[in-house]
């Protein structure tokens, strides 16, 4: 893993939802929920939907055990409520027989804000989320109200995740363990102490805006070539009373051979 010199995008494809506030980063603990569960499972957040204008990227990454053992997924997904407020849904899921004993959570925009110590190594312990004694649970899912600013659909990245995990694997004996820290994969904090790993993600949100709000759309044109037009819809070439267009339109003629100025 490279040292954090720069956040990378990553994309997180949401098991893991993140709920998202018009007030502050504040966080709340949340009690576990099995992975297919829906987000009116979720503890709290009943008032919450699926966004349909804004997502995230990336929407997932892999949760690692011991720095390089693949022992799950964090996803992300945004939320909103009826009022507009928005919010993102955190799901940790285990795989291969992995559990969590512990998960803490830690969303926001400027690594100076992140409960860390003096040599910056994060102190999970001060994460506002926390998920308390989950030993055994295969799935956990915070919900992080959180504020999206209209400027964070073009400029990235816009949220800064550190998701960590105490995890275990039963060893096939039946009363030993192999216990493991796990982090969401990204970028390594530093070159000493934790190994600890915080991802970026990237607010994507789509224009909201009708042809009607913006004057725009699409429409048909013809050449008008005043006395010389004639309407498609007036034409009778056979002289059946009828005529042989079903749609209107311009022509400018029929016209005999000859040189014509048209305005």
């Amino acid at each position: 893993m490279k040292k954090m010199t720069q956040y990378t995008r990553i994309t997180l494809v949401l098991s893991l939802l993140l709920l998202v506030g018009l007030v502050g980063c504040s966080e709340e603990s949340q009690t576990p929920v099995t992975s297919d569960a829906s987000i009116a499972d979720i503890p709290g957040s009943e008032q919450y939907k699926i966004a349909d204008s804004v997502e995230v990227s990336p929407d997932s990454v892999t949760l690692l055990a011991g720095q390089t053992i693949p022992a799950g997924t964090i996803t992300v997904e945004v939320v909103e409520d009826e009022a507009g407020a928005y919010a993102f849904i955190v799901t940790y899921s285990t795989v291969d027989g992995w559990e969590l004993t512990e998960a803490h959570l830690w969303v926001g925009t400027d690594l100076a804000q992140m409960p860390q110590t003096r040599s910056g190594n994060p102190k999970i312990g001060n994460f506002p989320s926390q998920s308390g004694e989950i030993t055994g649970a295969t799935s956990y899912t915070f919900y992080v109200p959180v504020t999206l600013a209209e400027a964070m659909c073009t400029s990235t990245p816009d949220y800064l995740i550190a998701a960590h995990a105490a995890l275990r694997k039963p060893t096939g004996d039946g009363t030993t363990y192999q216990t493991e820290t796990g982090w969401g994969d990204g970028e390594r904090l530093g070159d000493r102490g934790s190994w600890a790993t915080v991802f970026a993600v990237d607010i994507l949100c789509e224009s909201s805006s009708t042809d009607e709000e913006t004057g725009g759309g699409t429409e048909t044109a013809f050449a008008f070539g005043n006395s010389l037009a004639l309407c498609f819809s007036s034409l009778d070439t056979d002289q059946d009373g009828r005529s042989e267009f079903q749609r209107w339109g311009w022509t400018n003629g029929p016209l005999s051979p000859g040189s014509y100025a048209f305005p």
